[in-house]
């Protein structure tokens, strides 16, 4: 084995052993690469999982408010995302019965597997929403 080592950092010229770095550095960008994407995919999920178990509210209640603001936002919170990169946005309250109503929320990510090799920070947002009919009717006036 150490014959092996010794002959890769040979003093012929040859490149073996900066073959072998680069290929090193090449395989840990990658695996880095791959942290990014789970961790894309798993912000995603979470992110829609909240606004799928907020959206039946908004469903319920006829629109989106201030309360189911903050229920979202603990929602999130509890999934462990960070709740100052999500902006969210939804139809307000009092829709009929068979109205239309939706919830559009994004989260800011920054890639973190590219800053080794000097690219620097790169952020995007991925989005996650819901949309349907509202389930409430609504009386107007008129006395019961």
């Amino acid at each position: 084995m150490l014959n092996r080592i010794k002959k890769s950092f040979n003093q012929r010229g040859d490149m073996t052993g900066m073959t072998f770095m680069a290929i090193v550095l090449v395989i840990s960008v990658f695996a880095f690469f791959g942290t990014d994407i789970q961790g894309i995919w798993s912000s995603h999920r979470k992110l829609a999982v909240a606004v799928d178990d907020t959206f039946s509210l908004v469903q319920a209640e006829g629109g989106f408010d201030s309360n189911l603001r903050a229920y979202f936002y603990d929602l999130c919170r509890t999934q462990g995302l960070d709740t100052s990169k999500i902006t969210i946005s939804g139809t307000p309250k009092l829709v009929q019965r068979k109205g239309h109503v939706e919830l559009n929320a994004t989260i800011t990510y920054t890639l973190k597997s590219l800053k080794p090799v000097g690219v620097g920070e790169i952020s995007f947002t991925i989005p996650a929403s819901a949309d349907g009919l509202a389930r409430t009717y609504f009386r107007t006036g008129g006395t019961p």
